[in-house]
């Protein structure tokens, strides 16, 4: 996994092709925990979405240890799968692989990535709306919610307004470049 201090990167994983990593609410809510827990002070996320088979998180990276910083995603993939299996009566790896990481390498597509990672549940067919999906920070933006996970000045300082947010938001992103396609 590729990460470098004060660089943005889109990080996802998916879990293993049959399964769920998040069956339920509570799923969902724990998950969040653990990342606060261990990635918090590390990565500073701009936006995120959880679905019920995959994360992505458009952060920008804050702490200043690499290795740390790879380890804690590692523990909280693992001690999340952990849990899963405690709770569900299965065994072994939820993930397939370790997470991905795709850097961002200018400014104008971190509105881009972020869309798309907010337009991710319309996409797949889990909800009809952006509002609706409510593990995602989309409602954080869109004044519907006042979650304290994501920071959203790099990207709600290209708007004037949460309204011209919505706006772009409910916009189809056709323009997203192939590498950043998942």
């Amino acid at each position: 996994m590729e990460l470098e201090q004060s660089k943005y990167y889109h990080i996802y994983n998916s879990c293993i092709e049959g399964d769920k990593l998040f069956r339920e609410h509570t799923d969902y809510l724990l998950f969040l925990k653990k990342y606060r827990q261990f990635l918090n002070k590390e990565l500073s996320v701009l936006a995120y979405c959880l679905m019920p088979t995959q994360f992505h998180f458009l952060v920008k990276v804050v702490g200043d240890d690499i290795t740390r910083i790879k380890k804690y995603i590692g523990i909280l993939q693992g001690t999340y799968a952990k849990m899963i299996n405690i709770k569900t009566g299965r065994s072994g790896s939820l993930f397939p692989n370790r997470a991905i990481s795709k850097l961002i390498d200018n400014q104008a597509d971190l509105l881009i990535i972020a869309t798309y990672i907010h337009q991710k549940p319309l996409r797949d067919k889990l909800s009809e709306h952006l509002k609706d999906w409510p593990y995602s920070s989309y409602p954080d933006y869109a004044g519907l919610r006042n979650g304290t996970l994501p920071s959203r000045d790099s990207i709600m300082n290209q708007f004037q307004n949460k309204d011209d947010f919505v706006k772009f938001s409910n916009k189809t992103i056709t323009n997203i470049k192939n590498e950043y396609w998942i």
